[in-house]
């Protein structure tokens, strides 16, 4: 797992992703301490062939007036549009359950063009879990996948690679080829305890700006929006009513959230990484990242976590699957992966010093600096097939290098005393076995 800035592909910041922080492996190891329970458009006609629905303009927004030619300046017709014809494609969301060398497993896998496979799989009654990236000498219609196990107290570590003998279809068949041998793997596509998904991307350009530079003529800073969104690519039916709109959202209501996080001076990308589909339980983050054309730079990142239960029809926040009190003792599992876990190394937590610094001495951060042994509440969580992931963003952990996301896993068997009887997540564990 690597530890990158930023998301998304579409501008030239870089990329990040939350990727699966992957668990495991316990013999030999010294166990933790018990714990008490934009690219625009060809042309606008693309965005209503799309969503059905006629693009709106917003000519309040769009056209300037005398006041405003004094802050800002006047970018375009505000208006919804299409990507490009690579873009327009939605993400695929697949979801595959089978046997991987012989032992019960899910794979979750993800692309927007078939021959650039990623995802993840993992082990029901284990809980291991792995990454899948495309491999070098991958060839059209024969993907070759990297397979990557991401143990935190080793860091990450590469256990092969998956041999598919044609795209994924119906049926995920092929070799996982790894130093200790090559073991066969067989998985179809189901979607029984699931829903099957796809992403797909609504794109809004133009509209006053607010970043314009007096020395130029005319607009240069163009604001913009990417937005994904949850699509039922399976249709409604067998979906709790309650969770519909929220997992496939219309065009008018894709339209109206894309403007809400529009920003005058700044192209924002919010993206969606789900991370397990299973067992009656849908978990997933969404990351709203903004590019800002006053500073050149990446800011305000923030994330969201969802958990939907697919049988009763609810979100559950995690403080619903807890017991009581649990909070401070899932905090010091936290400090004590992020103090042990190799795949940290000798990092100085800036959290952990005896004082802070004076430069970053604020109210937020000294509540952490009275207790030592315990970590900061994170940005978001998730649940993955392998635990609970904790997410903390810039500067959270380590005021003095803002480099990006640092994420932490506790594997389910340090979290199963922690967890509330009866909650869907219960319901999970138990079906594999781990309850």
């Amino acid at each position: 797992m690597k530890r990158q800035q930023a998301w998304g592909s579409w501008w030239p910041a870089g990329v990040a992703g939350l990727l699966l922080a992957l668990g495991g492996g316990w013999l030999g190891r010294k166990l933790p301490p018990p714990v008490q329970p934009l690219a625009v458009t060809d042309s606008l006609t693309a965005a209503t062939q799309e969503t059905g629905a006629v693009a709106r303009v917003d000519t309040a927004a769009s056209a300037p007036t005398p006041a405003d030619t004094a802050s800002g300046c006047y970018s375009g017709p505000l208006r919804f549009v299409g990507g490009s014809p690579a873009t327009r494609r939605p993400w695929q969301l697949r979801r595959y359950v089978g046997t991987v060398g012989g032992q019960p497993a899910t794979a979750l896998l993800r692309w927007q063009n078939p021959d650039s496979v990623s995802g993840s799989f993992y082990f029901h009654r284990a809980g291991a879990a792995y990454t899948l990236q495309p491999a070098a000498g991958s060839r059209p219609g024969r993907p070759m996948l990297a397979v990557s196990r991401h143990d935190l107290s080793i860091g990450d570590s590469s256990a092969g690679r998956w041999q598919l003998p044609d795209r994924p279809g119906a049926v995920l068949r092929g070799t996982w080829h790894a130093a200790t041998g090559h073991r066969p793997f067989v998985l179809r596509e189901s979607y029984a305890g699931a829903v099957r998904l796809t992403i797909e991307t609504t794109y809004l350009t133009g509209g006053w700006s607010t970043a314009w530079e007096p020395d130029y003529e005319g607009c240069p800073h163009v604001p913009t929006v990417r937005h994904e969104f949850l699509h039922l690519s399976g249709g409604r039916d067998g979906v709790p009513a309650a969770l519909r709109s929220r997992l496939s959202p219309g065009p008018a209501a894709r339209r109206r959230t894309t403007q809400l996080v529009r920003d005058a001076a700044a192209r924002v990308a919010v993206g969606l990484n789900v991370q397990l589909n299973d067992f009656g339980l849908l978990s997933y983050t969404t990351t709203t990242e903004y590019y800002s054309y006053d500073t050149g730079r990446l800011f305000e990142e923030s994330a969201g976590s969802s958990l939907l239960d697919l049988v009763g029809g609810q979100a559950w926040p995690l403080d619903r699957l807890l017991l009581p009190g649990s909070w401070l003792p899932v905090r010091r599992l936290a400090a004590w992966h992020l103090r042990r876990d190799a795949y940290f190394g000798d990092i100085e937590w800036e959290w952990q010093r005896a004082s802070p610094a004076a430069a970053y001495d604020t109210t937020y951060r000294y509540e952490s600096w009275k207790q030592p042994d315990l970590a900061p509440r994170p940005w978001t969580w998730v649940l993955t097939g392998a635990g609970l992931e904790l997410t903390y963003g810039y500067e959270t952990l380590n005021a003095l290098n803002a480099r990006g996301w640092d994420t932490v896993l506790i594997p389910y068997a340090e979290l199963r005393p922690l967890l509330r009887p009866g909650t869907p997540l219960a319901r999970m564990l138990a079906a594999r076995g781990m309850w």
